[in-house]
Order: structure tokens, then sequence, then C-alpha cells
């Protein structure tokens, strides 16, 4: 849903070029309605800019960062270069998902026979009641099914369209954990022994896998960061359990 008013100073917002001048840029701030906004040339880029349209090109969508609001000019300063790769990545993968969330209203709307806009506009406040990115409701029912639309106030003919839709069409988040194990011994049965010790951890979202001697690399996926430190938390505990003291292990993480 596009939101109405204007924004905030220091708030990012997805932009999309519309002009190119030599001294800067005219942009739309999609997310708000009939708002558009001006990247000087000096707020492109952190260095010297010899052709703005090196950097920037009409059509293509960013994220940008509002510096200045002055309403009674009608006017909105926006800044690029502030805006870092961690920031940018974060502000439009929320877009995306906002994106997805309402299109999924859209389209269960029209199958309920309701106004879309009126839909989302009536079911999306109801889901950021519980969850604060709406699009993470249908990733919980596709997990975890109807509980996760408990205490949710909307009507039984919508809980039901939203959780077969849910459960047909949404992967529930996943995140990865990978790392290597450094298993020595110089007893004559080494290989049974690490084999032994590695076979307890080994399941559906734990992998251990044969590298060269002597590294086995592991692997693994949770729903999210803390479950997934806790799966790995007792991995290794398991394996330095199941070694005997004449063997020497190490785990290194996988940095990404």
């Amino acid at each position: 849903m596009e939101k109405q008013g204007w924004p905030e100073e220091g708030e990012l917002v997805i932009v999309k070029i519309k002009r190119i001048m030599d001294y800067g840029a005219v942009a739309d701030l999609i997310e708000y309605k009939n708002r558009d906004g001006f990247i000087h040339i000096s707020n492109v880029t952190k260095s010297w800019v010899k052709n703005i349209r090196s950097h920037v090109s009409t059509g293509e969508t960013r994220v940008a960062e509002v510096t200045k609001v002055e309403e009674d000019k009608n006017t909105i300063n926006l800044s690029l270069k502030t805006v870092n790769e961690t920031q940018m990545k974060r502000k439009m993968d929320q877009w995306k998902r906002e994106k997805r969330t309402n299109r999924t209203i859209e389209q269960l709307a029209e199958k309920l026979e309701k106004d879309p806009e009126k839909a989302k506009k009536e079911i999306i406040p109801k889901l950021t009641e519980k969850y604060e990115d709406p699009y993470e409701a249908f990733e919980e029912i596709s997990a975890e099914g109807e509980k996760a639309l408990k205490d949710i106030d909307i009507s039984k003919e919508w809980k039901e369209e939203i959780i077969n839709y849910s459960k047909e069409n949404i992967k529930p988040p996943e995140v990865t954990i990978e790392g290597s194990f450094n298993i020595e011994t110089l007893q004559g049965n080494g290989i049974e022994l690490i084999k032994k010790a590695l076979k307890p951890i080994t399941k559906e979202n734990v992998k251990v896998e044969y590298v060269s001697a002597p590294e086995y690399k592991l692997k693994i996926t949770a729903r999210d960061y803390e479950e997934a430190e806790e799966e790995l938390k007792e991995a290794k505990e398991k394996v330095k359990k199941g070694l005997n003291e004449k063997a020497k292990m190490k785990f290194e993480r996988k940095q990404k």
C-alpha cells in the first residue's frame, strides 16, 4: 500500500529514477503517493562525479536517504551516497516482501470476490499486530499451520484462504551455517573412530561430508540463527564426546 503524507528526514526510501540532468536527478518515492525527490549530483556517490549518467540510469530502482523535507516548498532532498550496502539490502528486501504481501492479499481478495484495496487496508494491519513483517505470517503458517494465525482478528474465510495459500505456495524461511571439522588421530582405527563420532550428528538438517583427511565439512540448516547455533553447539559436543583423548578436534566456521 502506498503511504500518505511525507517521509521523515533520515528515513530510507525506495526510489525510481525519473529524470536525469547534469546537476542531479529527480526520483519517484515509490512507497509514497505522488511524492518526488531530488538527488543533487554531490549526493550520488562519495567519489567525484564527472558524468552523473555513469552512476544513475533512468528507470532504475535504488535506496535513498531522505536528507531534507520542506512541505511548504513541496520539496524532498535525497542522498544515495549515505546508504551503505547493508542498509540498501535490508531496505530492498523489506520492500520486496511488502510487495509480495500486497500482491498475495490482492490475489486472495479476487478469489473471495472482495475489493483488493479494501482487503489490503483491512487484513495487512491485522497481520502486523502480531508480525512486524506481514509476510512473516505466511512463512509461519507454511511451517506451523493454523496456530500461526491464533489471536489475529480476521474472518474465518480469510483465515482459511491465507492458510491454504501459505501451505501451497510459501517455503518456510531458512538459514545456513557451514564450517569444517579438523580431526586428527594417530590410532590405527582412526578413520572408523572419526566416522563413529560423526554419525550421531547427521540428520535431515545437519549434513557431514568428507573433504580430505583430516577435514570434514559440516552444513546446518534451520529456521533461524538461534536454532542453527543450538544445533552447532550440540553437534560439536557430540563429536567431542565420541572421540577419545588421543584424537584432536578443531572446528572452523566458514565466513560469509
